[in-house]
């Protein structure tokens, strides 16, 4: 996790759809700085379940050491699967999470507030769990992308 003041760095990220394992496998085995297992846009609706469960067994199954750099794409918070993503992947200690289609501010709050439960059921401690914004997908974001200062977890817009 980036501490206060420290600076978060990730040159290279990954993606793979988060319902292959050949894919995660591979990709978690490259250089890349993160991997983000991906079960937004990678995923087609039917195959989510799925997807959410793999994601949660692939993380589970990596040594605790690595999971700093390994990431997973939620759905959008507005939508019908974000929370079942993350109710899934969080017991597995995911390094951080995308999120995608931020409308502003409001959204990586929401976030916040839903990973510091999540960790809190899940017996872990709370707040390590990192936060990348995706501040550029629909029109109207574009007007908040100065409002993300000081959101607790955010460590990069993109």
């Amino acid at each position: 996790m980036t501490s206060p003041g420290e600076t978060f760095t990730a040159r290279s990220w990954l993606f793979a759809p988060a319902d292959s394992d050949r894919k995660l496998a591979r990709a978690a085995a490259s250089p890349a700085d993160i991997m983000i297992a991906d079960l937004e846009d990678a995923v087609a609706p039917a195959r989510k379940p799925l997807a959410r469960q793999m994601a949660r067994d692939f993380l589970a199954a990596q040594p605790p050491e690595a999971r700093h750099r390994l990431w997973v794409r939620i759905n959008p918070l507005d939508g019908p699967h974000a929370l079942a993503d993350l109710a899934a992947v969080m017991p597995s200690r995911p390094g951080g999470i995308m999120l995608p289609k931020a409308r502003g501010r409001a959204d990586a709050e929401l976030l916040h507030h839903y990973l510091s439960a999540l960790e809190a059921s899940a017996g872990t401690e709370a707040g390590p769990t990192q936060v990348i914004v995706l501040v550029t997908e629909t029109a109207a974001a574009m007007f908040s992308t100065g409002s993300y200062g000081g959101v607790p977890r955010v460590v990069a817009l993109t």
